[in-house]
């Protein structure tokens, strides 16, 4: 038996470019992991950045709920000239 379907509404901070923040509808159970290759992409390296849910480090197997927040902002980048 699957898991039942529910709307449940995740609040998406994404930084990456131009930033923006928006409720996503999500389905019941999905993980932080699965929440964001389907917002960003399969293509993705998480490690290159920052993923907090409701303002702590998120686990990628960590399951979401509803009114969760997610941020997700690249991390700094070494390098450049003096």
């Amino acid at each position: 038996m699957g898991r039942k379907v529910v709307e449940m509404r995740v609040e998406w901070v994404n930084n990456d470019g131009g930033g923006y923040a928006k409720d996503v509808e999500v389905r019941d159970g999905i993980t932080l992991d699965e929440f964001i290759r389907e917002q960003v992409g399969g293509s993705v390296d998480p490690e290159k950045f920052t993923i907090q849910v409701n303002g702590k480090l998120g686990r990628r197997d960590q399951e979401l709920f509803n009114g969760n927040s997610v941020l997700f902002v690249p991390r700094n980048q070494k390098g450049g000239t003096k």
